[in-house]
């Protein structure tokens, strides 16, 4: 580990039955709300929490966010550790890295996400580096991060999924949260997509609000590349056309012996 990568704040979780997939398989967006929780804690060890930010009538916003699976993911029960540490400073956004362990073992994820304090009236970015500056958290120059390229190929998409935008899908600033995006993009794959292949890499860029009542359509489009890789672009759009969010990932196939043994494990560990 380098003085670059040093962690500033780490956070532990168990993975819940819940945050599993049907191969028992943490999912990515699991890692992801883990992660956001983990820097939640922190901005608010630093009095930058979500509830102290509304009172000056700002609220954190995410614009992009991404998770590469470099082992095979954790499974139920597993204690897991977040580990995060800042990846630079500009003056409307702080670049946060992130990656994930088993307590006490391997690595199995890592990403980064881009975060803005915006003004809650007028959704202008606030005084980034002042903020941070004033609640101690050193400026950092920014680092090397991963460019996405989320244009879809043209042509029909391969599957295509309506949604109307519910109570449930809702954060706390009254728009729609960036996991139900994720989850809008999951369920327009199918059950044998989910069960067959292995996610490698996932981003996801938030382009525009949407709110209760709106209506949805998430348009995804896959292709396969030279080392059997089936990448997956996904555009989710409002009833007037306007972007809402792009998603890119990356997915190769699971060959079965990548997560058998934890299977079994975990299987045991329920028994006894």
């Amino acid at each position: 580990m380098t003085m670059q990568d040093k962690p500033i704040f780490e956070q532990k979780y168990s993975v819940l039955d819940s945050d599993m997939d049907i191969n028992y398989l943490v999912t990515p967006l699991a890692v992801l709300k883990y992660y956001q929780d983990c820097v939640s804690k922190f901005m608010a060890s630093r009095h930058l929490a979500a509830f102290d930010l509304v009172q000056k009538k700002l609220f954190w916003n995410i614009s992009e966010q991404n998770v590469r699976f470099t082992d095979t993911r954790a499974v139920w029960g597993d204690k897991i550790v977040v580990e995060i540490w800042i990846n630079g400073i500009v003056p409307s956004k702080i670049f946060i890295n992130y990656r994930v362990r088993i307590e006490n073992g391997r690595e199995f994820a890592e990403g980064c996400a881009s975060w803005s304090i915006l003004h809650l009236d007028t959704r202008e970015p606030a005084e980034m580096e002042k903020i941070l500056k004033d609640a101690g958290i050193k400026t950092e120059e920014e680092k090397e991060r991963v460019h996405v390229d989320y244009n879809v190929e043209p042509g029909k998409p391969v599957s295509q999924l309506n949604h109307v935008v519910n109570l449930t899908d809702l954060d706390i600033s009254g728009h729609t949260g960036n996991a139900s995006y994720l989850r809008l993009a999951v369920n327009a794959l199918s059950a044998n997509e989910v069960k067959d292949l292995e996610p490698d890499f996932l981003s996801i860029r938030f382009l525009k609000e949407s709110f209760l009542k709106d209506s949805l359509t998430c348009n995804l489009y896959q292709t396969e590349d030279a080392h059997e890789q089936t990448i997956a672009r996904a555009e989710i759009v409002n009833a007037s056309g306007c972007k809402i969010s792009q998603i890119y990932c990356t997915w190769r196939p699971n060959i079965g012996h990548e997560y058998s043994a934890q299977v079994q494990q975990l299987r045991r560990s329920v028994r006894h």
